[in-house]
């Protein structure tokens, strides 16, 4: 728990969907020794935009896809202009 973790090298990859609420794209950036991998949805028009993470939980890994898990609050969250 003393460790700091800067969330540095953050890459934005390919865009993933578009609606005209929102862009969603894959994103990375690394934490400590691991990379994590990501969803990031920036809502359409002129920002800046407040920044929300929201963190699903265990999902199975036999399962588990980048971005999986509360799809409907991304969605939500997103066309409200988080």
């Amino acid at each position: 728990m003393a460790a700091e973790f800067d969330g540095r090298q953050l890459e934005v990859g390919e865009v993933l969907d578009r609606n005209s609420a929102y862009t969603r794209y894959a994103v990375t950036y690394a934490s400590g020794d691991l990379t994590i991998s990501g969803i990031m949805n920036v809502p359409a028009g002129d920002g800046p935009f407040p920044v929300l993470i929201l963190a699903h939980g265990y999902i199975d890994p036999d399962i588990y896809t980048t971005g999986r898990g509360l799809a409907r609050e991304q969605d939500h969250l997103a066309r409200e202009g988080y």
